[in-house]
């Protein structure tokens, strides 16, 4: 009986939950009934973390920030990397680009890398027709194109490079590009609920003398995707967000809304203070929103994730808060009622516990500046891991039977 007790004890010392280190600039995304992260800067240097959770099940916010598990890689070498794009697709996601190692001795030898959420595996993509930028994005389309623009290879662009995941092949359509695009990085690209266009946020500008200026968040950059132009969108309404970068932005769904949720000051490393907005991309125009418990969810934020969960359910991940302390939690917000949640739901249905107000009165004034590289203090330096509670009380309960 001692040798059964014994090795109980050894199978529960090994069922362990994950506590993430805190981190910021790195990416995360939902598939196959999970969310995965990978990356971001922790302890001020790049990582090559690959973490999920289940979300298969309710579970309580409370609970959940130690239910992480690591992602084996099994023989494939996995890079450290940040400021990378992450587009998710079927049952896979593609990481492209990024600051790799952050040295000068040091570079990534893949590129554009493939994990298949299925099979648990990576894969390297072939990226021998393009160099990959920092500080991008990419957007999928509804033909199964990942649309990569703007960022910083050796110098700023504001070319595209477009990968058609059916065959993972590239392709360069970058004619005639008119003066109002400049080249730019830390912003946001969205594809319309039409899925006609995508809609350029924020960030940075380069001049064609090279300063940085902040990106307006009056003009949105239009990109259709069907006949290839360009165009430049004024909003109509006085309320404008002030500048942002490292802000994330969701096509709400069914809609023709765009969230905009935190960011960073355009001449700092610290969060804005208006950190949540809509765009309405038929009328032009910016509201905000006041949140019905807002002293209960992420407050603001910068170089987070925002993951949504079916129609409603939106998880505000990991970032740098309003401290300018890396985070290592999540928290969930509402989409429906406007509301931060402590109970994630697979239904995506919640209740609404008070009133949600928008306003599309008012108009924060825009920062200026030039850019400085957003930092933040680690309140972690490394992943903690600990002892489920219940599996402890288990191993007690059969010593007592024994």
């Amino acid at each position: 009986m001692k040798l059964f007790n014994l090795i109980l004890l050894l199978f529960v010392y090994k069922v362990q939950a994950l506590i993430p280190s805190s981190r910021y600039n790195g990416g995360c995304s939902f598939v196959n009934q999970h969310i995965y992260c990978y990356g971001g800067t922790s302890d001020q240097k790049p990582t090559s973390d690959h973490y999920m959770l289940d979300v298969s099940q309710d579970f309580s916010l409370s609970s959940a920030v130690n239910s992480w598990q690591t992602v084996p890689s099994g023989d494939y070498v996995l890079e450290p990397n940040s400021l990378f794009t992450m587009v998710p697709f079927n049952s896979s996601y593609l990481i492209h680009g990024g600051l790799g190692y952050g040295s000068t001795q040091q570079y990534r030898k893949n590129l554009t890398v493939l994990f298949d959420a299925t099979t648990q595996a990576w894969k390297t993509v072939s990226d021998n027709e393009t160099v990959s930028s920092r500080e991008a994005t990419g957007t999928l389309d509804s033909l199964g194109r990942i649309w990569y623009w703007g960022g910083l290879r050796t110098t700023y662009h504001h070319d595209f490079s477009v990968l058609n995941t059916q065959n993972f092949s590239w392709a360069f359509p970058n004619n005639n590009t008119p003066s109002f695009v400049r080249p730019r990085v830390e912003h946001t690209a969205t594809l319309t609920h039409s899925g006609n266009s995508i809609y350029f946020i924020g960030g940075l500008e380069i001049n064609e003398d090279g300063t940085i200026v902040p990106a307006p968040m009056n003009e949105i950059l239009e990109y259709n995707v069907i006949n290839s132009t360009w165009t430049l969108l004024n909003t109509k309404n006085s309320t404008v967000p002030s500048s942002r970068r490292l802000h994330s932005a969701t096509a709400v769904p069914n809609t023709d809304l765009i969230l905009i949720y935190g960011g960073s000051s355009t001449d700092s490393p610290k969060v804005v203070s208006d950190y949540i907005y809509l765009l309405n991309t038929t009328s032009l125009t910016w509201s905000t929103i006041s949140l019905a418990n807002p002293d209960q969810g992420a407050n603001a934020r910068f170089g987070h994730s925002a993951v949504l969960y079916k129609q409603h359910t939106l998880f505000i991940i990991f970032g740098v808060d309003i401290l300018g302390l890396a985070r290592n939690d999540f928290f969930l917000l509402d989409l429906e009622h406007w509301q931060w949640v402590t109970e994630f739901k697979t239904s995506d249905a919640y209740t609404a516990s008070m009133t949600t107000t928008t306003t599309s009165s008012s108009s924060p004034s825009s920062n200026t500046g030039l850019s400085s590289e957003a930092s933040a203090t680690s309140q972690q330096s490394s992943g903690t891991r600990l002892h489920c509670s219940i599996y402890l009380n288990c191993l007690l309960f059969f010593l007592l039977l024994f």
